[in-house]
């Protein structure tokens, strides 16, 4: 059996296989799962909270050795973790794409009420080589926010980036990235989403700002 475990947005595949009787669970990958709804939701522990978002693991430290994979972060394509050089701690992601309009990005979703949070301060550290633009208008390499309502329908998408051309140093990014003021999902989709060339990002932060 592969089951989902974890919170609402911070699920993890674990593949329970019997052996020798006994179930025996193998931690797999994260993965943005659909939630829970009725009485299994409402038993849930730790319940999003709407008006304190945040991300998770924006450093990258918290890894998991077996699989490679960045904890916390869904649908990791084409990236991979490093660990010379990082600005902060001791991990950073590198994504690498030749072929425009392929995939090469990681995501993270989260709860937010656009009712109460009226902007998010984004920032993060990238260094870029030989970056150029995808195919179309929104292939191109940055920290992008898609927004949704409560039917979970998109509303609006904003972007800290693009990150392009050659930047060998690491460089800082910020920027203030206004919320719909009816949303209650967001997704972070983090990685060159369809450009070409290597992107290394590090120390992504966010913090919400009160209406």
């Amino acid at each position: 059996m592969i089951i989902p475990l974890g919170e609402r947005y911070q699920q993890v595949f674990h593949l329970f296989e019997k052996q020798d009787g006994q179930l025996v669970a193998t931690r797999l990958q994260p993965t943005l799962f659909v939630p829970m709804t009725g009485k299994s939701e409402n038993l849930r522990e730790v319940k999003p909270d709407p008006l304190n978002p945040q991300l998770v693991n924006g450093g990258f430290e918290e890894t998991n050795p077996e699989t490679g994979r960045f904890d916390h972060w869904h649908y990791q394509r084409r990236s991979s973790l490093m660990t010379d050089g990082a600005p902060q701690g001791q991990h950073y992601i590198c994504f690498e794409n030749d072929e425009a309009g392929r995939t090469a990005h990681v995501l993270q979703a989260f709860a937010i009420d656009g009712s109460q949070i009226e902007a998010l301060t984004m920032s993060a550290q990238y260094l870029t080589t030989d970056v150029r633009p995808g195919r179309t208008p929104s292939d191109r390499p940055s920290l992008t926010i898609h927004f949704y309502d409560q039917r979970r329908l998109p509303i609006g998408t904003a972007a800290l980036g693009p990150w392009k051309g050659d930047t060998p140093s690491w460089t800082s990014s910020h920027d203030r990235i206004e919320v719909p003021r009816n949303a209650r999902e967001a997704i972070v989709q983090l990685g060159l989403n369809g450009a070409t060339g290597t992107l290394c990002v590090d120390d992504v932060q966010m913090t919400p700002d009160r209406r």
